[in-house]
């Protein structure tokens, strides 16, 4: 049973011995059967709601303590404990109550708008099977893989799940970090080992209101207001904001990574094969090259990435690093191809925002030959400044747009289509707001152009989010029956 003291060392509300039954931040959880010791709920202002409001309530389900901001008078027998940041509160006692998992355990995070998915889930396979990882896509470890629901989710869940993989053997973590987390103090008080800038351009202004805000909680990885410091920073030294965040840093180490002279881990070419292709790069004044799967140079930077990570501390390995980088696979739902028996092939991609989407197109187009087809819609209740960004990008790199719905949420599809269409120029596109039918219609389209079709935006998600509902739904599964039903002889790779 943990102690007053463990989270409050110094704090005499209670005396320092006194039992903690529980921690909470949703009066719902708070159990109302009589348990020793007290319960603590912890008030925190939300992106939606603010936890000071549901004081009351915390308080009718047997909360006897509340962290919060400030308060309004509280009855006498409730404890009130004011804290300048209830979310960064609440972090530091999740970490004390699973009894600080992070102490034995070396974590490698990644930010930055695209390619974080894919740069954490090559990290967990350069380190091995002791590594874990918690991504976008999933919360895995050795003999453990669950679907996550938010790319950096809550600090209670977090710690819930460095203290099993602690428990289970692991001894380092990959962890995909977003703004959002940043800002609302979900990893506070890690310890990072290296943290990886991967890139940087628009996307989520609906939550930060613009770039210098939205790079701002970005750069708390890396300056000290996430609690410490990491030892090593990873940069993409081509990145203009990456070339920004080297400004800013205070004497950490700092390697940089891109296609420029002179970043540290310097990509010279890419090689297309029919299975993927060659990166070739200089590090240390040698040059190397491996094989992958993955396709494009944005994702020869993601692994470069990467192995500067995994070989910060330990340069002696980079040519074992070298032989597992080669058989790792692409991440569900990341340029994940499906082809035809004809020839023609079909991409799922999870780029949903400008830069992405450019970065996917650009690839395909340089390394296809026969038409390009994209699909694509935008989320609701999301930036919408970036539509007709996206219109734009989509018309300039393909042959024919076909614009559908993609999570709409609150908002009706047909003002989030009205507000993409405004970014062409040209008649090139048709608007079928049922993707399942929009996907359909450009699987059968292929048998006639031949080329490649490209569903952006959901990638690995296996949902779409409606204002009241959600429905199951995977673009790979839903891309692999229409082509199971119009090509039989269709097969994912």
């Amino acid at each position: 049973m943990k102690r007053w003291c463990d989270f409050f060392p110094g704090n005499e509300i209670f005396p320092a011995e006194t039992s903690v039954a529980g921690l909470y931040r949703h009066h719902g959880e708070i159990p109302t059967d009589e348990v020793p010791g007290i319960k603590i709920f912890f008030a925190i202002h939300g992106p939606v709601k603010d936890g000071h409001s549901f004081v009351g309530a915390a308080i009718q389900r047997g909360a006897t303590v509340v962290v919060g901001e400030h308060f309004t008078e509280l009855p006498h027998q409730i404890r009130g404990l004011k804290v300048s940041d209830s979310s960064i509160a609440w972090a530091n006692a999740q970490r004390c109550w699973y009894g600080f998992p992070d102490q034995s355990l070396r974590i490698f995070g990644v930010t930055g708008t695209a390619g974080k998915t894919t740069t954490t889930h090559a990290i967990r396979h350069l380190l091995g099977e002791r590594c874990g990882c918690m991504s976008t896509v999933e919360i895995a470890w050795a003999g453990h893989v669950e679907q996550a629901d938010q790319t950096t989710p809550d600090a209670q869940l977090i710690f819930s799940h460095l203290r099993r993989m602690a428990n289970e053997g692991c001894d380092s973590v990959a962890l995909e970090v977003s703004s959002h987390g940043l800002m609302q103090h979900r990893v506070f008080g890690l310890p990072f080992e290296c943290a990886v800038f991967t890139n940087f351009s628009r996307d989520h202004l609906d939550f930060h209101g613009d770039m210098d805000a939205y790079f701002d909680a970005k750069l708390r990885l890396f300056d000290g207001r996430n609690g410490e410091v990491p030892r090593c920073a990873v940069i993409n030294g081509d990145d203009l904001r990456g070339q920004q965040l080297i400004t800013l840093l205070h004497g950490q180490k700092y390697v940089t990574v891109g296609k420029s002279d002179p970043c540290d881990w310097q990509l010279l070419r890419c090689e297309q094969t029919e299975l993927g292709m060659i990166v070739h790069f200089s590090h240390a004044g040698k040059i190397h090259s491996f094989r992958t799967a993955l396709r494009g140079a944005f994702n020869a930077i993601n692994l470069l990435q990467a192995l500067a990570a995994a070989a910060h501390d330990c340069p002696e390995r980079l040519q074992e690093f070298l032989e597992r980088i080669s058989t790792f696979v692409p991440v569900r739902g990341r340029l994940q191809r499906l082809t035809l028996a004809d020839g023609g092939k079909i991409f799922v991609d999870f780029a949903h925002s400008p830069g992405a989407l450019e970065q996917t197109l650009m690839t395909l187009r340089q390394h296809q030959t026969g038409t390009l087809w994209t699909l694509f819609g935008c989320g609701g209740d999301r930036d919408r400044g970036k539509r007709p960004q996206m219109a734009k990008i989509a018309e300039t790199h393909s042959d024919f747009v076909i614009v559908t719905d993609d999570n709409p949420r609150s908002e009706a599809p047909g003002t989030i289509t009205d507000e993409i269409v405004q970014g062409f120029c040209k008649k090139n596109y048709r608007i079928i707001h049922d993707r399942r039918e929009a996907i359909s219609f450009a699987i059968k389209s292929l048998r006639t152009h031949r080329g490649a079709l490209v569903i952006a935006g959901k990638g690995h998600e296996e949902r779409q989010i409606f204002s009241d509902h959600s429905v199951p739904f995977s673009d790979v599964e839903v891309a692999a029956k229409c082509l199971a039903e119009t090509n039989p002889i269709g097969v994912v790779i």
